[in-house]
């Protein structure tokens, strides 16, 4: 539900801005792309994209995540616990600072009231709420659940929507702001930036016109990369562009536009995106720094409807690919491809999952390390399992998965 309010939030935002376009740059059959921002200080996602996130954060020790305490899924009535996946011992636990705890309680650290997201800053964990419209408070807590403490209040009409990236000292995300003065305002959009020491919050750069409904996608070498829809005639699908802006607010280089209707996913991970093209199956990576365009794989079978890209894993770029069948069952099949960034080899992997009506699923990868992989063996939220397994297994497409213990 948060995730549909901020989509039609900014919509709201889009239609608004389309009333007098600017019109958009000709989209030649491939993406350009040009060099972009300069050095500055290393950027990571705090919270990251929905396409790159696992519900949770990990760290070098384990895996942090939000779960209800009753089967509700995403409205928990009971409450939501902050838990903690040890991947030494293999063991699900709430994060509690009290060794005599039962859990059971408010009084408990690992106790959250309502929705929350999680992240790992610094050595600590970082906890925003999620109200349908997006952050208006984040807090701090030791990694054991104690000295937790507001960090940052939001102004009362600024909401700071998901994703959010940090650096060291900051963190920067895109917010909606209204008019407490006049409820019949559009809402604004603007880049912000936030400082976790002082609780300060400033906009960077106002998001006007074309740029009211831009969303966060990417980083790089001290770039926030930002992604916008233009039009393109009658076409629905129009201009996909992606546009560097520094952490200073100062836009940098050219963007790297590409057309909907030629091309999806793009992906951002270490500074690099990728993307698809429908008609070839062919992907592509593209460094915004440079301009440089390199081809990196293509899917053996273009027989889809959606295709999704689901991040890079152990150096391979895992893509999701979907159809609806015209059968009695209404059946729906999904595939799930690996491409090795290194050879440009892909291989198909074996879905070894099955949803409600019994269709083959892939296992969703939440966190590695070493050689081992964290995957969700469950239903996400609902009822939720873990399971461990080596990344040689994984890649061998073989079912070698170890359950961990859920102590919550």
């Amino acid at each position: 539900m948060k995730r549909m309010l901020t989509a039609l939030l900014f919509l709201a935002l889009a239609l608004s801005a389309c009333a007098a376009p600017a019109a958009p740059p000709e989209a030649g059959a491939a993406p350009s792309a040009a060099p972009a921002a300069p050095e500055a200080e290393p950027l990571e996602w705090l919270f990251p994209p929905l396409e790159a996130s696992s519900c949770g954060a990990a760290s070098e020790t384990g895996f942090y995540e939000v779960l209800p305490r009753d089967a509700s899924g995403m409205a928990s009535p009971g409450g939501y616990s902050l838990c903690f996946t040890d991947f030494a011992t293999l063991t699900r636990v709430p994060v509690c600072a009290d060794p005599g705890c039962t859990h059971d309680s408010e009084a408990c650290t690992g106790w959250l009231a309502e929705n929350t997201s999680v992240a790992v800053w610094n050595g600590k964990l970082i906890l925003g709420n999620l109200d349908g419209s997006g952050f208006q408070w984040l807090d701090c807590m030791e990694p054991d659940g104690s000295n937790r403490h507001r960090l940052i209040t939001l102004p009362a009409n600024l909401s700071l929507l998901e994703p959010v990236a940090a650096s060291g000292q900051a963190f920067y995300g895109v917010g909606v702001s209204v008019d407490p003065n006049d409820p019949e305002a559009k809402p604004s959009a603007g880049l912000y930036r936030l400082d976790p020491a002082t609780g300060q919050t400033d906009e960077l750069l106002p998001l006007a016109g074309q740029d009211a409904a831009s969303v966060l996608v990417g980083l790089g070498d001290g770039a926030l990369y930002l992604k916008r829809f233009l039009p393109d005639g009658d076409d629905a699908f129009g201009i996909h562009e992606v546009y560097a802006v520094t952490t200073d607010g100062q836009t940098a280089g050219q963007p790297v536009r590409w057309k909907g209707t030629e091309y999806t996913g793009g992906y951002f991970t270490g500074g690099q995106l990728f993307l698809l093209e429908h008609v070839t199956g062919k992907l592509e990576r593209i460094d915004p720094a440079t301009g440089q365009r390199t081809a990196v794989g293509t899917l053996p079978d273009t027989d889809y409807q959606v295709a999704t890209l689901q991040g890079v894993w152990d150096g391979r770029l895992l893509v999701k690919t979907w159809k609806h069948l015209d059968d009695a069952r209404a059946t729906n099949v999904t595939r799930q491809f690996a491409v090795d960034l290194t050879t440009g080899r892909t291989a198909e992997l074996p879905l070894p999952g099955e949803n409600r009506v019994g269709e083959a699923v892939p296992y969703p990868l939440l966190a590695e390390w070493d050689s081992q992989f964290l995957v969700e063996t469950g239903t996400r939220r609902i009822d939720s399992h873990l399971a461990v397994i080596s990344k040689e297994d994984f890649w061998a497409g073989k079912a070698a998965y170890t359950p961990i213990t859920d102590a919550r």
